[in-house]
């Protein structure tokens, strides 16, 4: 299965499971959920869908696993990949929270 990519490009998808999951009607559905919400009423280019975002997400993911593999020259097998991307996943939600505060109050001390 290849999915055209507006950032990515063409995104090869060859794990039958994932793509029986893309498949899937719930996973359809995300195609109708805004990933940005209204922001497109101010920005028209800012217009994409929650299944276009789990798309990419997923390449993403994939990208890292393969850069890990040959920096470390390990390979990993689907389990360890899982549990690898679950940990990359929450470190940056994680990161994402800590630096929230900071950011905000950066944002307001610079905008007077």
């Amino acid at each position: 299965m290849v999915i055209r990519d507006v950032l990515y490009g063409d995104i090869n998808i060859d794990d039958e499971v994932i793509e029986m999951l893309i498949r899937t009607k719930e996973m359809q559905r995300l195609r109708g959920i805004k990933q940005l919400g209204l922001t497109y009423m101010i920005f028209p280019g800012a217009e994409h869908s929650r299944y276009t975002h789990s798309i990419g997400v997923y390449y993403l993911a994939t990208q890292i696993v393969e850069v890990l593999e040959k920096k470390s020259g390990m390979k990993f097998d689907e389990q360890e990949k899982k549990g690898l991307l679950q940990h990359v996943y929450y470190m940056t939600w994680v990161m994402g929270l800590i630096l929230m505060p900071q950011n905000i109050s950066l944002l307001m001390t610079t905008s007077r």
